[in-house]
């Protein structure tokens, strides 16, 4: 690594856990104190860390959802900062960010921003690091102030699943379907999903936050259709019943059906990210 004033080049044939620190998920991040992006009474810290396959696309996707912690008792900008996954072999993917609406973090509270990295189908997941860029103090170069080792979370089975700062568990859940003689696909599908939703004090959730998308998976592996659900606003998940309308048809009845549910965010460029949180199949 040449560092030059405060630009880190890192050259590909160098391994990355040679210059990032080791990393626990959810503790706070030690941070370029040179650097005024990010302000000095804000914590930043990863608490979630997956990797996933694009089967449709042909690559893989890295996921790191951040917490941003105001410890002041006044409210503090959210901070713009850049990242980038780097591979164990030293080749570095920009961070696509997601679209935050809310301007500032209130005071003692927190609110998290996800990033998705899309890599190579050959990407391990083994040796990965994150740097955490300046892009405005010396715009157009951006400046590393901070770079991680992080290791993958292990993908648990279990019949809860996070996305912080909520907790979702599903008890129950049933398919229906209504005939429509009108349409050349006659079948519409709408399901019912008996939850616990929990969250976490103190974390803001506005209508930028992640929603839910529901895949609605035919006997074949076919996709029929998707429905959404969303933590704000007054349709939103709550525990008990929630009913979920897809937008597809089918000309016949099929069974078994599969369903796939995933976090899904808009980033700042206006694409659509998602993360697969569940997978629910009709026996």
């Amino acid at each position: 690594v040449y560092n030059v004033g405060r630009l880190n080049i890192l050259l590909p044939s160098q391994q990355t856990g040679e210059i990032a620190l080791s990393y626990k998920l959810g503790t706070p991040m030690t941070l370029d104190k040179r650097s005024q992006l990010i302000h000095p009474d804000m914590d930043v810290s990863v608490i979630e860390f997956h990797m996933f396959d694009n089967k449709e696309e042909g690559s893989k996707t890295v996921s790191a959802k951040f917490k941003l912690t105001n410890k002041t008792d006044r409210p503090l900008a959210v901070p713009a900062f850049a990242t980038d996954l780097v591979s164990s072999d030293g080749y570095e993917y920009n961070g696509s960010r997601q679209n935050i609406t809310t301007p500032n973090v209130l005071p003692n509270s927190s609110l998290t921003v996800n990033y998705f990295y899309t890599i190579p189908v050959s990407e391990t997941g083994k040796g990965l690091a994150l740097k955490i860029q300046d892009t405005k103090t010396a715009a157009p170069y951006k400046s590393t102030i901070g770079a991680y080792s992080i290791a993958l979370q292990t993908v648990e089975s279990k019949d809860t699943f996070e996305l912080y700062p909520f907790e979702i568990k599903v008890n129950d859940w049933q398919i229906g379907t209504s005939f429509n003689g009108m349409g050349a696909k006659n079948y519409q599908y709408k399901a019912k999903f008996f939850m616990e939703v929990s969250r976490h004090d103190q974390v803001q959730v506005d209508p930028s936050f992640s929603g839910l998308l529901f895949e609605l998976y035919d006997s074949a592996d076919r996709l029929i259709g998707t429905g959404n659900g969303a933590f704000v606003g007054a349709n939103r998940l709550v525990t008990g019943e929630n009913n979920i309308t897809f937008d597809g048809n089918t000309e016949q009845f099929d069974y078994p059906l599969t369903v796939r549910i995933y976090e899904q965010f808009t980033t700042t460029g206006g694409q659509k990210s998602k993360r697969l949180l569940k997978v629910l199949k009709q026996s």
